[in-house]
């Protein structure tokens, strides 16, 4: 199934955002730790990360396939599918707990790329309509200027 546009840049978004959790893990690891912390905190980071592009590609594929149900039949599809995200991240916590603690942090933030992955995409839609809002005003600018310079009689 081909992802949408928003749905591929917000999971190129989450990319983005494990390679900072996971460089922020290991400067920290540098400066303050000792033993395997970064890396435990890389692996719960990249769980997460993982679990939000997934839980990206679900949301697509739920919305997609809903609007071509039945309004009473798109509304138990849509909830089955938010309880199934729902376990999805508590399993993901769950391993990060039995992998380390430190983990679990990582995982977290993980996670959380989803929310600044939806926020950026809030953003760049907001910019494309400004964008287009401007141009068509533009456009109407100049069909006005011609207008008045050749007016019809």
């Amino acid at each position: 199934m081909k992802l949408s546009g928003a749905a591929y840049k917000m999971i190129v978004t989450i990319g983005i955002c494990f390679v900072v959790i996971a460089v922020l893990g290991f400067s920290a690891q540098i400066f303050f730790f000792e033993g395997f912390g970064a890396l435990l905190f890389a692996v719960g980071a990249l769980l997460g990360c993982a679990l939000s592009a997934l839980k990206v590609y679900l949301l697509d594929r739920t919305v997609s396939k809903s609007l071509t149900l039945e309004a009473q039949d798109a509304k138990n599809y849509i909830g089955v599918h938010v309880f199934i995200r729902f376990i999805l991240t508590g399993v993901v916590l769950a391993i990060a707990i039995f992998i380390d603690p430190v983990a679990l942090w990582g995982a977290a933030l993980g996670i959380l790329t989803l929310q600044i992955s939806a926020f950026s995409i809030r953003n760049y839609k907001d910019e494309i309509i400004s964008q287009s809002e401007a141009m068509e005003q533009t456009e109407l600018i100049e069909q006005t200027d011609k207008a008045l310079d050749n007016p019809k009689e």
